[in-house]
């Protein structure tokens, strides 16, 4: 489910949105960054609306490791610090700003997609692309060159460790790699309520594990604790 103006690659989809993010901010900085009569509130309210949006467009649909995660997690940081005109923020005083890490932003949006397609008419574009992937994926497996994480394999990955912590996960299911677990999915989707709570649980589940990983425990990218 690429929107237009997206590259296939996500590395290179994500480069991308940073440089245009990185543009739209500089823009941003002759208007009102250098400005004394805007608020920060203000700021941050612009900031949201003309550079974020442009920094997270379609980013519900990468398939996004943990160390990109850090990265656009420290992108996002250093961006506020400038808007908020000060370079010693620390980062717990930087989130009660914009509430949530920009990498929580993000699966939260994985999730509502997903969601969104598995609810879609078989016959639309992303249910035939999810029936083929599986169908098909012994032979989708053997692409030449460095393996890359793809969005099937971090959805995967993150059912996996839910249904590891919480059983009303593992009650739907415990995995994302066969066309039966898609088909489960498919039926347990059409519940939008119940969507909504499964993916709050795989959103909890996946900020524990990154908390508990080494990266995770890590300074930051940004070189703040």
């Amino acid at each position: 489910m690429k929107k237009l103006g997206s590259l296939l690659g996500d590395s290179e989809d994500i480069a991308a949105r940073k440089q245009a993010a990185s543009a739209a901010f500089n823009d941003m900085q002759k208007m009102w960054i250098r400005g004394k009569k805007i608020s920060l509130k203000k700021r941050i309210q612009l900031y949201n609306a003309l550079v974020k949006s442009i920094l997270i467009y379609n980013a519900g649909c990468w398939g996004i490791t943990r160390t990109e995660e850090e990265r656009i997690d420290a992108f996002h940081r250093n961006q506020l610090r400038k808007v908020c005109r000060d370079s010693r923020l620390k980062n717990h005083q930087i989130y009660k700003l914009s509430s949530f890490k920009l990498s929580e932003e993000i699966r939260r949006a994985r999730y509502r997609m997903w969601g969104h397609a598995l609810r879609l008419e078989e016959s639309a574009p992303a249910q035939k692309a999810m029936q083929y992937y599986f169908e098909d994926s012994e032979k989708l497996k053997k692409f030449k060159g460095q393996p890359r994480m793809t969005i099937a394999e971090l959805l995967n990955k993150e059912i996996k460790e839910a249904a590891n912590q919480f059983e009303e996960c593992k009650q739907v299911t415990e995995s994302f790699s066969t066309l039966n677990d898609l088909n489960k999915l498919r039926k347990f989707a059409k519940d939008k309520e119940a969507w909504s709570k499964y993916s709050e649980l795989l959103s909890k589940s996946a900020q524990v594990c990154r908390s508990k990983s080494p990266q995770g425990r890590s300074t930051s990218a940004d070189g703040s604790a």
